[in-house]
């Protein structure tokens, strides 16, 4: 079997409300995964269905050709991949590292660098869906990288992904997702202030999103939105995603000299109070 498949096994780090279905589905493919676990709880349903839980996440990565990784920020990348210990200094020879973690071109170029000095190889993979998408296989990936690294790493991330995108060079997929991201908190913000509108207009709220999201106003944020008790319930749910990637996003495009005015404007001003901070 190719380097990438994963007929030995896959290694996975990150087993969050995120990476969790992602195992499930791994299982369910019969797919052997070794999953690394902090909280006991987690640690004893993965066991019973299947997966070889261990305790750290170097234990997880050594003799793996592919190595998934689906935590939470860039700072989390930081200190499990690079830090002191880090995963980096595990890999297998000519493993395939897939960060699902949401994080900027540079991090996903500094973890390439450091897993290239082991001779591995790494696939910028952030994801855009929900758990209820990965559960459904319904989950797309964007997939950046060396193009023999995108192909080898289809056919485990396929396991739990629906849609599986090549966007190009290492740090591409990554780029495109923080842009998406931004995109979908200014939709959010537009898609309440039409709420607030449509209230002190005396239109309910749950009907004006049901009927809009059939007309050519609708929006994919309006459809997720729609499904939640109310505009504010997925405000509150969703805030501090949506803060943590917009603000990086507005970060790394200000770095570049590349502003963004009206995004951000409308990512920060809008009525839900998301918590996007990132100065103009």
């Amino acid at each position: 079997m190719s380097t990438g498949s994963h007929g030995g096994g896959v290694g996975f780090i990150g087993a969050g409300s995120m990476g969790a279905p992602m195992i499930d589905r791994l299982l369910g493919a019969d797919v052997p995964v070794t999953v690394s676990v902090r909280r006991p709880e987690v640690a004893e349903r993965l066991r019973d269905a299947g997966a070889q839980v261990v305790d750290t996440p170097a234990a997880a990565t050594r003799g793996h050709a592919v190595v998934v990784v689906c935590l939470f920020d860039e700072k989390q990348l930081d200190e499990v991949i690079l830090g002191e210990g880090g995963i980096a200094s595990h890999l297998d020879n000519d493993a395939i590292l897939v960060i699902h973690t949401t994080a900027g071109p540079q991090m996903i170029r500094a973890i390439a660098d450091a897993a290239a000095r082991r001779a591995a190889r790494v696939l910028d993979a952030p994801i855009s869906g929900s758990a209820t998408d990965i559960r459904d296989g319904r989950l797309t990936v964007l997939a950046g990288g060396d193009p023999d690294v995108v192909a080898a790493a289809e056919q485990t991330v396929s396991t739990y992904a629906g849609r599986y995108l090549p966007t190009g060079a290492l740090g591409t997929a990554s780029t495109i997702k923080l842009i998406n991201n931004l995109l979908f908190t200014a939709n959010v913000q537009l898609v309440a202030e039409a709420a607030r509108i449509g209230d002190a207009l005396g239109v309910d709220e749950s009907a004006l999103l049901a009927t809009i999201g059939q007309c050519s106003g609708a929006s994919d944020a309006m459809r997720r939105m729609a499904l939640e008790s109310s505009v504010a319930a997925f405000g509150d749910r969703v805030g501090k995603y949506l803060s943590k990637d917009s603000d990086s996003a507005l970060a790394l495009a200000s770095s570049l000299g590349v502003p963004s005015p009206l995004l951000r404007h409308v990512a920060v001003e809008g009525p839900l109070p998301l918590g996007v901070t990132t100065p103009a």
